[in-house]
């Protein structure tokens, strides 16, 4: 099934996904969007999307940190762990370099990923990341410190 990105635009819509518990529980290492105010959630807005297969929304990208001088972008991407999970991510990354590259004239898109997610960093590498280093114990999550590698 193809995979489409909607951008959120509308805060109602980010509270309606922050309340499903099993979305907001696999998406917790985003910022915590119930907890925001409505300010902070339009800061958010049209620069982070739900990825939807069909109807469903199967995940959140976003896109922060644009940097117009250096011409790059910080990208977050997180998948639920479903049937065809790589495909999508790899649609993901696909769109994603499109946008960024030939729409913004960007000429560079950064992501870290925890290094315990060994699966998307190599999807990352086979779309044309490179490994620029390790950030040591910098994310708490799930009860203990993890490192965070950074790929461009």
């Amino acid at each position: 099934m193809q995979m489409t990105l909607a951008p959120i635009l509308d805060v109602s819509k980010v509270r309606e996904f922050a309340g499903n518990e099993a979305l907001a529980e696999f998406f917790r290492r985003f910022p915590p969007l119930w907890s925001m105010s409505d300010e902070s959630l339009r800061s958010l807005l049209g620069t982070t999307y739900y990825v939807r297969q069909g109807e469903e929304i199967v995940g959140l990208l976003s896109l922060t940190a644009f940097d117009s001088n250096c011409r790059k972008v910080d990208l977050g991407i997180a998948i639920l762990p479903i049937k065809g999970r790589r495909a999508l991510a790899t649609q993901a990354c696909e769109l994603v370099a499109e946008y960024v590259f030939e729409s913004l004239g960007y000429n560079k898109i950064t992501c870290n990923v925890l290094d315990s997610r060994s699966d998307l960093v190599d999807l990352l590498s086979s779309h044309g990341f490179v490994i620029e280093g390790t950030l040591r114990d910098s994310c708490y999550w799930q009860g203990r410190h993890h490192n965070e590698i950074i790929l461009s």
